[in-house]
């Protein structure tokens, strides 16, 4: 590009993407992560400066893939193709996720399951609940978002999760259910869909095995939590 070979960053940008190559990402400080990053929507302008300005407006790197599209684009530098990269990055790191927790994944305790499940939401900007289903080794045969926004809904959501245990013929299931912006503080709805689902799922010889709370910050496990306890019992 006739841009780019008269581009006074260019000798800069190749420095970067060398030590990227080279030393990976774990070598760089926040700014440079995403100055690196926005050398491929904005090809010849300095991008350190609007690096700097996106992490002063919203405080660390994660917040600013974080960012809301229409917040983004109103930043100066930041048009709709930036916005767009930004927002695709966030995305991409929850579909390979996803894509690396394929079937076969074994949920065999708490820790394996909050460590499964705390990426789950990343890119949710409503409530919803995660239906795993385990076979008889607490192994994960599927997975299934329901309920979007509706996650309150009792009735409708423990038919749901029995059908889904059924058609899958899993042994026991895992809630997994986030509070965008809000605590990993399960609300009293909260507690009463877990007490209902687990009643539903008792009459069918299938356990829940835990229901969990994910928010920005933090994540929740009912079962091991001493306050809501006494639901499995």
């Amino acid at each position: 590009m006739k841009g780019m070979e008269n581009n006074p960053h260019k000798k800069h940008r190749e420095r970067l993407r060398k030590q990227f190559l080279d030393k990976h990402l774990s070598s760089f400080h926040d700014h440079q992560k995403l100055e690196l990053l926005l050398f491929y929507s904005i090809p010849v302008r300095d991008t350190n400066g609007l690096a700097h300005r996106l992490l002063d407006k919203y405080g660390s790197l994660s917040e600013v893939f974080d960012a809301d599209y229409n917040d983004l684009v109103e930043i100066e530098g930041v048009g709709h193709n930036t916005a767009t990269l930004i927002k695709l990055v966030q995305e991409m790191a929850a579909a390979y996720l996803d894509d690396k927790s394929a079937d076969g994944t074994l949920l065999n305790s708490t820790e394996a399951i909050a460590d499964y499940v705390r990426y789950k939401f990343l890119e949710k900007q409503t409530e919803e609940m995660l239906v795993l289903c385990l076979d008889g080794r607490m192994q994960l045969i599927h997975q299934e978002y329901i309920a979007k926004g509706t996650v309150n809904a009792t009735a409708i959501n423990k038919r749901m999760i029995a059908e889904i245990a059924l058609s899958h013929r899993a042994a026991g299931i895992v809630l997994a259910h986030n509070h965008p912006r809000g605590l990993a503080l399960p609300s009293s709805d909260d507690v009463k869909t877990t007490e209902a689902v687990i009643y539903a799922l008792n009459h069918l010889g299938i356990k829940l095995i835990d229901s969990m709370v994910i928010a920005p910050d933090d994540i929740v496990s009912m079962k091991e939590s001493r306050i809501f306890s006494d639901i499995w019992e």
